[in-house]
């Protein structure tokens, strides 16, 4: 079950199928359309896999660090 920001990774990723919360029918369905187009699962895992690499890997967080880092030095020299 995804809501919010999580549902909006997923989707804007086509990284997996976004159920709501409390819904197992929608969950079912979700199950038996990934077991009828296999190939589907496995594209939305490498998409999962590529969202990972490109927003969570050392350099790319290094680099957001190293944003927020220069935006603290600069609010003291305002």
């Amino acid at each position: 079950a995804m809501e919010g920001v999580i549902r909006e990774v997923i989707e804007s990723a086509n990284s997996g199928i976004a159920i709501p919360p409390g819904d197992p029918t929608a969950l079912a369905k979700a199950i038996i359309y990934l077991a009828d187009h296999p190939q589907d699962g496995i594209y939305m895992g490498l998409r999962g896999r590529e969202y990972i690499r490109n927003h969570f890997d050392r350099p790319a967080q290094a680099e957001k660090f190293g944003h927020i880092i220069e935006k603290m030095v600069n609010l003291d020299k305002v």
